[in-house]
């Protein structure tokens, strides 16, 4: 007969941000995959951080030209000034992915794994 210690073990670990090891999890907030080597993991991470800087620049484009329309109408229109309010929180959210899905490979495959591009900026 079970006491539930081991559920309570799983819950506490989950809560204390281990794998019930001793050792850390996954990044809070970047994306978990399951299953695979760490190599599949580490590359499907490295997809992930991919698509979230595409779109970090699409969103950047599209705030330039949002910027520049708004100016255009001397900087009144309510609706420009409202949309270029989102896209500031929308870069600040997908700059905090990039860093969680960045420090998450790193944790899998440690600092040398890092975007060489990047020379260790995630943004």
């Amino acid at each position: 007969m079970s006491d539930g210690s081991n559920a309570n073990d799983a819950d506490e670990a989950t809560r204390a941000g281990t794998n019930g090891r001793g050792t850390e999890s996954r990044a809070r907030g970047a994306p978990e995959f399951r299953g695979g080597s760490e190599d599949a993991r580490c590359e499907a991470l490295e997809h992930e951080l991919a698509r979230l800087r595409r779109a970090l620049e699409h969103l950047e484009r599209s705030d330039e030209a949002l910027r520049e329309a708004y100016e255009e109408s001397g900087g009144t229109d309510k609706d420009y000034a409202e949309a270029l309010k989102d896209n500031v929180e929308a870069a600040s959210n997908i700059k905090a992915k990039i860093y969680e899905v960045a420090l998450e490979i790193e944790r899998v495959h440690g600092p040398e794994k890092r975007a060489d591009e990047d020379k260790g900026t995630w943004v």
